[in-house]
C-alpha cells in the first residue's frame, strides 16, 4: 500500500494513536491525508471524543482529547517522509502537514 486518505473518519473502538502506529509499519507507504476526523461519539472510544470534529479548512488533522494522537500522528508523518525520500522522492514541507509543528514522539 502507497497511498492512505481518511477524510470524516470516526474511530469506534481502538485509538488513533493505535492506528497510526500500525500503518506506521507500512515500508512503502508514501502519501498520507488525513482531515477532519476524530473519534465517534458512541462506543468504546466515545470518551476520547471532545465533542465535534474539525471543519475541512482548520488546520488540525484530528479531533482528540489525548495529545499521545497528536504525538503519534507527527511521528507518523515523519516515518511517511522517511519513506518518500528512501524511494527518491521529494519529503513533504512542513507547511504541508498541519500537525508538524509538534515533536515527535521519539523525540519528545
Amino acid at each position: 500500500m502507497k497511498h492512505i486518505k481518511f477524510v470524516e473518519v470516526k474511530l469506534n473502538p481502538g485509538t488513533w494513536h493505535h492506528v497510526l502506529s500500525e500503518i506506521g509499519k507500512l515500508k512503502h507507504l508514501l502519501d498520507f491525508v488525513i482531515k477532519s476526523s476524530g473519534y465517534s461519539s458512541l462506543g468504546s472510544s466515545s470518551r476520547s471524543a471532545p465533542g465535534r470534529f474539525p471543519l475541512m479548512d482548520d488546520p488540525r488533522d484530528i479531533e482528540a482529547l489525548k495529545s499521545l494522537d497528536f504525538f503519534a500522528l507527527s511521528d507518523f508523518q515523519l516515518k511517511v517522509n522517511t519513506n518518500r525520500v528512501a524511494a527518491g522522492h521529494l519529503a513533504f514541507q512542513r507547511s504541508e502537514y498541519s500537525s508538524r509543528k509538534l515533536p515527535s514522539i521519539r523525540l519528545g
